[in-house]
């Protein structure tokens, strides 16, 4: 399992990870994007248990199960892409913080592999992609 968009997080057995989300203000959302393999043609399935604290220090849990399907890549395309860009970016900002010059050639060809990522989307005619 990977998780995308540079959220903070530790793993604390093979199957467990912890996921710092920050602050969320009322009716804000927030969207996880998980690269998950399954074995053998079996279902990938993701169980997420979520606790937050409420802003009176009140604990709140729930927990959902998601059986993922090819048909629903139509949705998470989008936020795949989305964070995709982030993580890029990001690489980016790490390459050119040491040696300008070698860290900047190596920035132009991530951000020209994300360009072509996103071309050959089937998402790339979103609006909310054409953004990006």
């Amino acid at each position: 399992v990977d998780i995308m968009g540079q959220y903070k997080h530790t793993r604390d057995n093979s199957y467990n990870y912890r996921i710092g989300m920050g602050t969320l203000q009322y009716q804000q959302s927030r969207s996880l994007v998980f690269l998950v393999s399954a074995h053998d043609g079996a279902e990938a399935n993701i169980v997420a248990n979520v606790s937050l604290t409420t802003g009176q220090g009140r604990e709140e849990t729930g927990a959902e199960e998601f059986k993922l399907s090819k048909c629903e890549t139509e949705i998470v395309e989008p936020e795949f892409l989305r964070c995709l860009y982030v993580d890029t970016v990001m690489q980016c900002l790490l390459q050119t913080s040491t040696d300008m010059d070698e860290g900047l050639a190596k920035a132009q060809q991530l951000m020209t592999t994300l360009a072509g990522k996103i071309q050959r989307s089937p998402a790339a005619g979103q609006e909310i992609i054409q953004a990006l």
